[in-house]
């Protein structure tokens, strides 16, 4: 699905779910009492996990030895993983193979990406992102502050290159700078001989963070609009700190997911800065804005939705229009 497919988490969520779809089953064979099944398979998973964390040093030495055990035992946990029982209860695959913090792959052999939060590579994959639907999105329009009317937007003038969720050690305030090795979109960019200009939003979840980074475009047919112009003051030097807070808008929508997380965050923009701290950082070619989404009403809602499991989310940037030569609005990126 377009935008975030945030099942990848690292806390349980409240939603049921199975292997396949995040609906919920009654089991085939005789369970025991809801409360007692949620324990016996919530100690069983966290035995897994912590089995996985034990310290090196407590660990057989023997390569070839530890090597052949560590594949029968993932092989082990993946069949148990595709079989188990259904329960409310729910950790990713990746966290008992130690999937989540080996960031450092970034393509297989036949060139897919391979890291623990992909980019979509096929219909109904989970755990990835992708592009966002924005066909039905709208902003603001032309006569929006006389009217308070709002129309479709046009196609995003930002393109989409990567997304990074991680669980660092210690908090990363700017991942621009000093992301953890192997989590950091600017980076991975550059290798690539990416040389364009990027904008980073660096959600911090509290344990959990969320990069996204998108690329301006050489030549955009936008450039020339009211929200072209208001772009390029917004990620150059024309546009301080201050005045980039009250204009930096964030839509989330939640396209799959429980009816208490549609709820919980209306399909209506919100001026981040004025939500959340948000600090700026500049650079290689690059503008940063790191979101502190764990001291405001808004992003305790967007952490919940992204750590939640069983959901399905698209994010959009806005500048917000607040005169009339800045509008119509455009979509930043998705």
């Amino acid at each position: 699905k377009a935008g975030l497919s945030s099942k990848h988490s690292f806390s349980p969520p409240m939603a049921q779910r199975t292997s396949s779809a995040a609906v919920a089953v009654v089991p085939a064979k005789p369970r025991r009492g809801a409360l007692g099944g949620r324990c016996h398979a919530t100690c069983r998973r966290l035995r897994l996990w912590m089995c996985k964390q034990r310290p090196a040093t407590d660990r057989i030495e023997d390569t070839d030895a530890t090597s052949e055990t560590t594949t029968s035992t993932e092989e082990t946990l993946e069949e148990w993983y595709e079989q188990r029982e259904f329960d409310s209860m729910f950790f990713p695959l990746s966290m008992f193979l130690g999937g989540h913090t080996d960031g450092g792959a970034t393509s297989s052999d036949s060139g897919a990406d391979s890291r623990a939060f992909p980019r979509r590579g096929y219909l109904g994959q989970k755990n990835c992102w992708d592009e966002a639907e924005w066909a039905d999105v709208k902003v603001r329009g032309q006569t929006y502050l006389q009217s308070r009317r709002k129309e479709h937007s046009q196609s995003p003038m930002l393109e989409l290159v990567d997304v990074d969720l991680f669980a660092p050690k210690h908090e990363v305030v700017a991942v621009s700078s000093s992301a953890p090795p192997g989590f950091s979109g600017l980076a991975r960019a550059r290798n690539r001989g990416d040389t364009r200009f990027l904008f980073i939003i660096n959600f911090r979840m509290g344990g959990t963070q969320l990069a996204v980074t998108w690329a301006l475009p050489e030549g955009g047919e936008w450039r020339t609009e009211p929200a072209g112009r208001l772009l390029d003051r917004f990620l150059g030097t024309g546009m301080g700190d201050a005045e980039r807070s009250e204009r930096l808008k964030l839509l989330p929508l939640v396209i799959e997911g429980p009816l208490m997380l549609r709820s919980a965050l209306p399909p209506r923009p919100a001026i981040v800065g004025r939500q959340c701290p948000t600090t700026y950082f500049r650079g290689d070619r690059c503008l940063e804005a790191s979101v502190d989404c764990s001291s405001a009403t808004f992003g305790r809602k967007f952490m919940r939705m992204c750590r939640g499991g069983g959901c399905v989310m698209s994010l959009f940037a806005i500048i917000e229009g607040q005169a009339q030569d800045e509008l119509p609005e455009r979509l930043v990126g998705g």
